[in-house]
């Protein structure tokens, strides 16, 4: 399902994808689809692998090291990495700087200006734009329409602007 809201992105993550970008970072506000956006990166890789990381240490570490004794490509998406310690961030940093060449990094965050330098200056930056009403319909029309013939009708619907 392609939303409206994320065209944009799309076409980008396809030119990064066919140029064979390690290192991505896609922001936006919550809700607008960027781990959507990172599986969809690693679909026009041809990665199967793909691995959701929190924005702590250890899970880092742990998903950096499973990757050196994996022989295939992974894509790793290190999700809101601006919520997480700056430890993490320089955890990541020496990913970024001495990357292996099976592992994809896609970093997601909600505010870029809580990302260090150092990491947005190594990745390239694409932006999730957040949905439209017309995405917002859609996807919940297509998630439970049972549901959505009940809400949409009702004030609560007029509240609803996230895809989560």
């Amino acid at each position: 399902m392609i939303f409206k809201c994320q065209e944009r992105s799309l076409i980008e993550l396809q030119k990064l994808a066919d140029s064979d970008r390690h290192s991505i970072l896609i922001e936006g506000s919550p809700g607008s689809g960027k781990t959507y956006l990172a599986r969809q990166y690693a679909n026009m890789l041809k990665i199967p692998d793909f691995d959701t990381v929190a924005p702590k240490v250890s899970d880092i570490r742990e998903s950096v090291d499973r990757c050196h004794q994996l022989d295939n490509n992974i894509v790793l998406c290190i999700e809101n990495l601006d919520k997480g310690v700056s430890s993490s961030s320089y955890t990541l940093l020496k990913c970024l700087e001495e990357p292996l060449p099976n592992m994809y990094i896609v970093i997601t965050c909600r505010n870029i200006n809580n990302v260090p330098d150092t990491i947005i200056s190594r990745s390239t930056v694409v932006s999730a734009c957040p949905p439209t009403d017309s995405d917002i319909d859609l996807f919940s029309r297509s998630v439970n329409p049972d549901r959505y013939l009940k809400i949409n009708q009702s004030v609560l619907w007029k509240c609803v602007r996230t895809l989560n």
